[in-house]
């Protein structure tokens, strides 16, 4: 394992021992005059009802986990490890723009951002050594994912429009968000976003090794979404998306300076065998 992928499952591991220790010092602290017992109180604490959300820190630490047992595990296929860390990324980003990450936001987003990159240097990494394309299974395979949760997002918006007015009063924050974003649209928007991901994605596997053409494919959803929220016209996880968009670019872009079969790659001779 090399040192930066040491670095990112730490980054992992702090994100997730300070979201429990802040969830845990909240939960002491909070003493409802109704609860009677510790399960009540328990089911109070972690209620929709509560004026903060705690729950969503439940998710995250166990979406880390997840991502971080498993690509411990899997050490050898970083590809799996990669999509599973795209999840909490993804849960913090979307916790951030909703204002759920209550205590030093900030820091989680870029420890989420350290885990992510982890599973691509350390694919790189191996990929030095033995000339496999980890690195490029890993920024198509999460492109897929990213796509696949596009798909989810426009499916999930139609089947929240079909709901009553009672129904829709008792959805969670994610599907509220959904069903308000389909008055503006945002279910087309995010439908197109996969495509054009999934787009990219075809083109990279026929046209394989010309990453050029893959870098410059994956600038059109990042500028698409970049445009849609400059002017206000994505009002759905609008933070997650412009963010989603970025980060692939920035994979593929990776991939594109950092090939570790070529011997032209400073990035590659030099950093990548440092790490």
């Amino acid at each position: 394992m090399n040192y930066f992928k040491r670095f990112s499952d730490f980054c992992a591991v702090f994100a997730i021992s300070a979201a429990a220790i802040y969830t845990l010092r909240k939960f002491m602290s909070f003493n409802p005059a109704d609860a009677e017992g510790m399960v009540e109180k328990l089911k109070l604490f972690f209620s929709k009802d509560y004026y903060r959300d705690y729950r969503s820190y439940i998710v995250l630490i166990t979406l880390l986990t997840v991502s971080l047992v498993v690509g411990a595990v899997l050490e050898r296929f970083p590809y799996v490890g990669f999509a599973l860390s795209l999840a909490p990324m993804l849960q913090i980003l979307l916790m951030f723009g909703d204002g759920k990450l209550y205590e030093r936001p900030m820091l989680y987003v870029i420890l989420g951002i350290a885990h992510v990159l982890g599973n691509i240097v350390h694919s790189l990494y191996l990929d030095r050594a033995d000339g496999k394309r980890r690195a490029f299974i890993c920024v198509n395979l999460g492109g897929i994912t990213l796509s696949a949760l596009g798909l989810w997002v426009w499916n999930r918006a139609k089947e929240l429009s079909l709901l009553d007015e009672e129904a829709a009063a008792e959805l969670g924050t994610w599907d509220s968000a959904i069903l308000a974003g389909v008055e503006d649209g945002a279910q087309s928007i995010t439908l197109k976003l996969s495509l054009m991901i999934l787009v990219g994605i075809a083109i990279s596997i026929i046209l394989r090794d010309v990453y050029f053409i893959d870098a410059a494919v994956a600038v059109i959803p990042f500028v698409y979404s970049a445009h849609l929220v400059a002017t206000e016209k994505l009002r759905l996880f609008p933070l997650a998306i412009i963010f989603i968009t970025l980060f692939y670019l920035i994979f593929r872009l990776l991939i594109l300076i950092c090939e570790p079969m070529s011997n032209k790659c400073i990035f590659s001779k030099k950093i990548l065998n440092n790490c």
